[in-house]
């Protein structure tokens, strides 16, 4: 059940950066594939794959030119405003049986691994697992 998203303050070129005005509202779909993202200088956070719209990948993330192997994942952060784009070795799978496995003291973390949580319960994630 992917759901359409607007990212409210997407990040520009910087991991986790804030957005620049021609950045802002880009659109997504949710996949409903629940991961830890870890991006350069952060700790592990809760977040969920999804797929920029086209037009806003053409525009924003331009291919890298021919032969390129340009294999990034797009993440959405449980309990902020920002995505990603990550290589496949900064996502780990999101464990429903044990939410608190990458769980630190950051600010925010308790409502994030809350909010990712909710939203296993809403795709109807078995947390028994």
């Amino acid at each position: 059940d992917a759901r359409a998203a607007r990212a409210a303050t997407p990040t520009s070129a910087s991991p986790r950066g804030k957005a620049n005005s021609s950045t802002v509202g880009l659109s997504c779909q949710r996949l409903g594939v629940l991961v830890w993202a870890r991006s350069a200088g952060h700790a592990r956070w809760p977040a969920e794959i999804c797929l920029l719209a086209v037009e806003d990948l053409e525009k924003n993330y331009p291919a890298k030119g021919a032969g390129s192997k340009h294999e990034l994942s797009m993440v959405l952060y449980f309990g902020e405003t920002q995505f990603d784009m990550l290589p496949p070795d900064a996502l780990e799978p999101f464990d429903v049986a044990e939410p608190k496995k990458h769980s630190s003291n950051t600010p925010g973390m308790k409502k994030a691994i809350d909010l990712a949580v909710a939203r296993a319960e809403e795709l109807h994630i078995n947390l028994d697992e």
